[in-house]
């Protein structure tokens, strides 16, 4: 049997540290702080003539450091605004989020519908993710898209 010496073991002993130490600050996922606001991003889009760009207004840094919107699309159908928004997942984790459409009409007010729910959503890391919604009514001329991390704040 050999024998290892004190200074051996002491750098098995070192090197095993070191590897634990590496592996749990890369394998821990970088959440942002507990601390952070629970709005999350809205997107603006005014539809004045459907086909057309909208208007995108992001108001969390927070969540555009995870999320950013890419595209916001606005089309017609049989009288509805239909929206779909395009999002692409900077971050090299997987994570899952909600998201919502907020309807309004042409003088910003909101149009209650029972679909007012938050919808669940998975994105990959590093890739496109896309999010449809159709307004509840004729009226909506004006959406706002919500989006919140629940598991996370």
């Amino acid at each position: 049997m050999r024998y290892f010496g004190k200074d051996r073991i002491l750098k098995t002993w070192t090197t095993v540290w070191v590897l634990t130490l590496v592996l749990v600050i890369y394998g821990c996922p970088r959440l942002p702080p507990p601390s952070a606001p629970t709005a999350g991003t809205r997107v603006t889009g005014y539809a004045v003539e459907f086909g057309q760009p909208t208007e995108m207004v992001e108001e969390s840094s927070l969540v555009a450091s995870v999320l950013r919107i890419t595209l916001a699309s606005v089309d017609e159908v049989n009288g509805l605004m239909r929206v779909q928004i395009s999002a692409y997942n900077v971050t090299r984790e997987d994570f899952q989020f909600e998201y919502r459409f907020k309807w309004m009409d042409e003088q910003g007010f909101e149009i209650p519908t029972p679909l007012d729910n938050w919808n669940s959503a998975y994105s990959i890391a590093r890739d496109n993710l896309r999010m449809n919604g159709v307004a509840p009514n004729e009226r909506a001329k004006q959406f706002e898209f919500l989006v919140r991390f629940p598991d996370r704040w």
